[in-house]
């Protein structure tokens, strides 16, 4: 389900909401109990905004991570790096991100670019 930002016309807090497409227009409700409407213009200022919130966050990556047949390989290429059986990437933070995507010849695509 897509997330969404919606402002509270009580408190003016703005919180992100997990909704089905159909009912992003509706309100929804506060934690202080006021109604929130979606607020299209924090969205739009803050693309990237999941991304932020995940900087420093350990993770595994399918994305940066090699078929199953290559883990063993990819070990031993990059002993500094730890994979899963299933072939995903140990992403420890956005530095070590960087780091790992510089040792493989990747670039990371800006969202706003495309």
């Amino acid at each position: 389900m897509p997330i969404y930002s919606f402002r509270c016309k009580e408190c003016k807090k703005v919180f992100d909401n997990l909704c089905n497409i159909a009912d992003r227009n509706k309100p929804t409700k506060c934690d202080c109990g006021g109604e929130a409407t979606r607020d299209v213009e924090y969205e739009v200022n803050h693309i990237g905004r999941i991304d932020e919130t995940c900087k420093e966050h350990e993770r595994y990556s399918l994305s940066m991570g090699v078929p199953t047949c290559q883990v063993n390989q990819f070990r031993k290429m990059f002993p500094n790096s730890t994979y899963r059986d299933d072939g995903a990437l140990l992403i420890k933070s956005r530095k070590d991100k960087i780091r790992q995507m510089k040792e493989r010849n990747m670039e990371e695509m800006d969202r706003r670019q495309l």
